[in-house]
């Protein structure tokens, strides 16, 4: 039983890598226009009045900060 929890657990965690992945690259394609991330860094730095590092930085607050510029966005379409 100890076993199947193992594996269980092992795919769950697996699962949840394959969402993140497959946010990273909805993000490149959505965002990125062929940019790299250090580019779109560089671009969201600007926009929020500070650096953003791309060794710093977490893939959540990555994603967290490309959503809500595109909030802002859209609202000045």
């Amino acid at each position: 039983m100890e076993g199947d929890f193992e594996l269980t657990n092992e795919r769950v965690k697996l699962t949840e890598i394959d969402i993140m992945k497959t946010k990273i690259d909805a993000l490149q394609m959505n965002f990125g226009n062929g940019q790299t991330i250090e580019q779109s860094l560089i671009h969201l730095s600007k926009w929020l009045g500070y650096g953003l590092k791309v060794k710093e930085i977490t893939v959540v607050e990555f994603y967290t900060i490309v959503n809500e510029y595109g909030k802002w966005a859209d609202k000045k379409e």
